[in-house]
């Protein structure tokens, strides 16, 4: 717990990844994913159609907690931080509203 609030979910797993970056543990998957961009991004495709192939709610929960896992892992390598994301996202909302 954080004076934030809860340290959970997307946000802690992102700030874990991104201290992984300098500090991994021998043999970490995650520092080899970001040591080989490559197998990286190998696992975002596959992952990608894995979710689109999910059949169950359950395999789209799933694969889509696959998916954002590799995607984390993917921004936390280039040390790109959630908030950063958030406000491009932001950004990307208010352009549309102006269209409609």
């Amino acid at each position: 717990r954080t004076c934030f609030g809860e340290d959970a979910g997307l946000g802690r797993l992102h700030r874990r990844l991104l201290a992984r970056r300098s500090d991994a543990p021998e043999g970490s998957y995650t520092a080899r994913l970001m040591a080989e961009p490559t197998r990286l991004a190998a696992k975002v495709t596959e992952e990608a159609g894995e979710l689109n192939g999910a059949a169950s709610r359950d395999e789209v929960v799933w694969e889509a907690a696959d998916l954002l896992y590799f995607t984390l892992v993917r921004l936390a390598a280039e040390g790109i931080g959630l908030d950063e994301v958030e406000r491009h996202l932001d950004r990307r909302e208010r352009r549309v509203r102006r269209r409609d």
